[in-house]
């Protein structure tokens, strides 16, 4: 779950800590902030623009992560969000469609083992269609620079280049933003350990 078939840790670019609200909220500076631990990170992989990741445990009641949690411009709008699934199929991915000032993940009341982990997703623009990677849902961490090597749009086509272990199966999720649907793209890396990933064609480059 945490790394390629070679071994190498899929990370993010930077460890997870917790919220700033966090700790205004334990100082009694405000009533809102988390009444528990909620934590996030981030993926860059393009200049300024991040895929967040959220982990909220132990939580005494609900908590609604915001766009300033996560040091969004708060005119941010081309952003989903989606709670990992338990079962870590991309088949059970429910995904929030918009994920901006007004509309934030709204983390359930919790536990420490029935934990929620949540991601964001930047949507691309690629000719006629907005496509948003949610990546390899069957990592901790879907999207990772020690997996994604670049991407590129070709007319609607999102491409997706990758490396790993030789001959490894790598599988990416991708959410349509006009038909909601989220679908996956696999491609078994080359014996340099690379491919390319297109959707929606659903072809290896």
């Amino acid at each position: 779950r945490a790394c390629t078939d070679s071994g190498a840790l899929l990370r993010p670019s930077k460890p997870a800590t917790a919220i700033d609200s966090t700790f205004l909220y334990r100082s009694e500076l405000t009533s809102d902030g988390p009444d528990g631990e909620v934590w996030s990170s981030f993926t860059e992989l393009f200049f300024g623009v991040n895929f967040h990741h959220i982990i909220a445990a132990d939580l005494k009641s609900d908590y609604e992560v915001t766009t300033r949690d996560l040091h969004l411009p708060p005119d941010v709008d081309n952003y989903v969000a989606w709670e990992h699934p338990q079962s870590f199929d991309a088949n059970d991915v429910h995904v929030q469609p918009v994920f901006d000032a007004s509309n934030p993940i709204k983390a359930a009341k919790c536990g420490q083992s029935d934990f929620h982990l949540y991601h964001t997703a930047h949507v691309i623009k690629a000719g006629n269609s907005s496509v948003a990677i949610l990546g390899e849902v069957e990592k901790w961490v879907p999207i990772s620079v020690d997996r994604i090597v670049g991407v590129a749009t070709d007319g609607d086509n999102v491409n997706v280049e990758v490396k790993g272990a030789p001959s490894e199966n790598v599988t990416f999720a991708f959410y349509n933003t006009e038909s909601k649907a989220v679908s996956t793209v696999s491609c078994v890396l080359s014996d340099l350990g690379s491919a390319t990933l297109s959707y929606p064609a659903d072809t290896c480059l």
